[in-house]
């Protein structure tokens, strides 16, 4: 081993080394600091820049520009946007999917992963309480008009110094030639629904073979109809079989197969034939239910597997599966081959091959390549083939009343709508403001001339006050001489003197005279007094203590909700509108209360998701309920089973509207067979009192802890001398 060799290093230079060290760290120091500072310097510049060229280019309408540049990729016309023209929508969708399929990281396959994955239901609807104060939050006069009439922190100090001061102007509206459009209305009642077949009856059965060796095939009818279709399949020899029927539903609303594929299978059978079990694959296809017919077309075939590709060779060859090969064995994998022919081997100059016979002549043959897949073709063995065919299945769904009416456009053109069947016109047909060209219509008679009677319908007792309806409307429009629309009028309100100066001598107005209020100029007050140490006034209104508590309050936030709901709850049923619309919704009770689907017990006994969420609904308070009725009874007519019915809505506050504005119009609930769920007409929803109305079910499930008034106005009363005059704060 070599020795160390120690070195000693003078105090002097050891110190000058360690100097020199710390200031070459220091300056890296420096360096790094100093780039670390420009690289956000420039960021910041660049960010500045991009901001105010991006800020402009969107001012003067260059938005896509900013767009092409921010976002890698961008198109304003993407291959998708072809998509909106077309109907039929699967082609396109199942190619994004193969695509997706091997390229699971691509940009436009992670959005549509994203878009499309299935989320859990968060139960809120635009009727949900939640939402209940979203319009008074934004404009609480909408609810609580003048804050003075409301609040009550403070006394009125200011006084009347000049009253608003009104005027009373007029205008003239011109009509053009009234008409005469008469029309009708005619009631249709479907109380039940309907099937075209009974669940289970044969639709189609035929048998296929000779002798003892059979194959059946059997449709039957659907429970509820429709193109879904149960079928049957069997197969047997004199000796039976080696395996159970088939059983399987068989979609038939559109065409199967499709692009070109073999017919679906079903599953195998193995009927005995000829001493042993034998392999009978089972596949179907059909052109799709059309014109309310249905056929389907069957075959059985007796090879393993069923189906084998086609394969197609150029001109002058041969697919090698044709050829009768003199070798054992025959080359590899002949069926997607092809093959050229010589006359003998010496032809083919030394080109392996191996001879073979082909349309009676003997031939050498050389590989010459894989063949085309160009289909599918049944594989050799027995093939049977049927075809049954039916009526399509149909359900009918009870439906309620319906009117079909050929007076939707003069009701349309008719601004105030009595009920059906009111004839309180006394004329003479009076024109309303509008603008100029504005078509308009008075009803002047409804007639019912079919009712009130009880029909027999689908087997059931229908009774109704009127059946039919013939109308006459009275139509014009506004001339544009009419002086209403003019801009001293916007901000005036009609009073009640309107006259007709001219008339037609047909009991039509054609010059009417109509009277406005219109206000020239606000009240004036003094400043506020008697707030504590301050004052607060704005517009005019001042905080008044000496007024009794509002509880107004709930019924004017219930009520706005009422009409909020209405006019998002709605639903066209073909030319009727129906608001506030429900549901017929069953739950049942079987043997001695064993299994009751009616209470929350629905969650975890053998009860249908329908009836899970009927629960649900009534727990929440959509429901009004018709009572229960025996729905299954043996043999000796004792009762195994009850039905409660019940009629449920969007929302508790459409409940309580029903429930409410059925007893004003006197419409009934039907009976506990039968309920009658339907909505108001936009008529009669503007014919109710809603001022009888009585809403605090509704508001106490938004507010179910009242206000303490006296707690609330102690509380403002003693932030009084925390007021600051003119700040709008207190």
């Amino acid at each position: 081993m070599k020795s160390l060799r120690r070195f000693t290093i003078p105090a002097a230079a050891a110190a000058a080394a360690l100097v020199f060290l710390a200031t070459g760290i220091t300056q890296a120091q420096q360096n790094t600091t100093q780039t670390a500072q420009k690289a956000f310097d420039d960021a910041k510049a660049l960010g500045t820049q991009r901001a105010q060229t991006d800020g402009q280019a969107v001012r003067t309408g260059q938005s896509e520009a900013v767009l092409a540049n921010t976002i890698q990729g961008y198109t304003n016309n993407p291959p998708e946007k072809q998509y909106y023209t077309k109907q039929d929508t699967k082609g396109p969708t199942a190619a994004l999917l193969a695509k997706c399929a091997a390229n699971p990281s691509d940009a436009v396959c992670s959005a549509s992963k994203a878009g499309t994955a299935t989320r859990p239901a968060h139960g809120l609807t635009p009727a949900s309480p939640v939402f209940a104060g979203q319009e008074a939050a934004r404009n609480p006069t909408t609810v609580l008009g003048d804050v003075a009439s409301t609040y009550n922190a403070c006394s009125v100090g200011g006084e009347l110094v000049t009253p608003a001061r009104w005027e009373r102007r007029a205008c003239t509206l011109e009509t053009a030639a009234w008409r005469s459009e008469p029309c009708t209305k005619a009631l249709l009642v479907k109380p039940v629904a309907t099937y075209s077949c009974v669940a289970g009856s044969v639709l189609a059965t035929t048998t296929l073979g000779s002798g003892s060796d059979t194959m059946t095939v059997t449709a039957y009818c659907p429970v509820r109809g429709g193109t879904e279709v149960p079928f049957r399949f069997s197969a047997q020899g004199g000796h039976g079989a080696c395996s159970d029927p088939i059983e399987a539903k068989l979609e038939l609303s559109q065409r199967q197969p499709q692009g070109g594929a073999a017919p679906a299978g079903v599953g195998t059978l193995h009927p005995h034939w000829g001493g042993s079990c034998v392999p009978l694959a089972v596949h179907w296809e059909t052109p799709g239910c059309t014109s309310l017919q249905c056929a389907v077309s069957v075959h059985f075939v007796s090879a393993e597997p069923s189906t084998m590709p086609l394969y197609q060779c150029s001109a002058g060859q041969v697919v090698g599966s044709a050829v009768t090969w003199y070798i054992d064995p025959p080359p590899a994998n002949t069926a997607a081959a092809c093959y050229v022919s010589y006359a003998d081997a010496a032809a083919a100059q030394g080109q392996p091959g191996a001879y073979g016979a082909y349309d009676g002549e003997v031939y050498y043959w050389v590989d010459a390549g894989p063949a085309q897949n160009v289909g599918w073709q049944w594989a050799p063995g027995a093939h049977h083939q049927t075809t049954l065919k039916f009526a399509e299945p149909l359900f009918t769904p009870a439906s309620g009343d319906r009117w079909v009416s050929s007076c939707d456009s003069q009701e349309a053109r008719t601004p105030l709508l009595p009920k059906d069947g009111l004839n309180n016109f006394t004329g003479p047909t009076m024109p309303v403001a509008g603008l100029e060209g504005q078509p308009q219509c008075v009803r002047t008679s409804s007639v019912c001339t079919d009712g009130p009677s009880t029909k027999n319908i689908d087997g059931e007792s229908v009774t109704r006050e009127c059946w039919a309806y013939i109308n006459n409307f009275e139509c014009t429009s506004l001339a544009a001489a009419s002086t209403c629309t003019q801009p001293q009028f916007a901000t005036c309100s009609q009073s009640a003197d309107t006259s007709c100066a001219q008339t037609d001598g047909k009991g039509h107005c054609l010059q009417a005279q109509l009277g406005y209020d219109c206000k020239t100029a606000d009240a004036v007050f003094t400043s506020a007094l008697n707030c504590g140490n301050a004052s607060y006034c704005a517009g005019g209104s001042c905080w008044d203590s000496s007024k009794s508590p509002n509880t107004s309050f709930a019924n004017g936030v219930a009520q706005l909700n009422a009409h909020m709901e209405a006019g998002t709850d709605m639903e066209v049923d073909g030319d009727t509108i129906q608001i506030f619309k429900g549901q017929d919704r069953r739950c049942h009770i079987n043997l001695f209360g064993i299994d009751n689907c009616c209470t929350d017990s629905a969650y975890i006994q053998r009860c249908s998701r329908e009836e899970q969420e009927t629960y649900q609904q009534k727990d929440q308070g959509r429901c009004h309920e018709l009572g229960e009725y025996c729905s299954k009874r043996t043999v000796l007519n004792i009762c195994v089973e009850k039905t409660r019915s019940a009629c449920c809505f969007s929302s508790l506050l459409a409940r309580v509207v029903q429930e409410q504005g059925r007893a004003q119009l006197g419409i009934g609930w039907g009976d506990v067979k039968t309920p009658e769920c339907r909505g108001f007409t936009p008529t009669e929803l503007t014919t109710m009192d809603w001022s009888l109305f009585d809403l605090n079910e509704f508001y106490a499930s938004i507010n179910p802890t009242p206000l303490d008034q006296g707690q609330t106005t102690g509380g403002a009363q003693g932030k009084q001398p925390a007021c600051y005059y003119g700040q709008g704060k207190c």
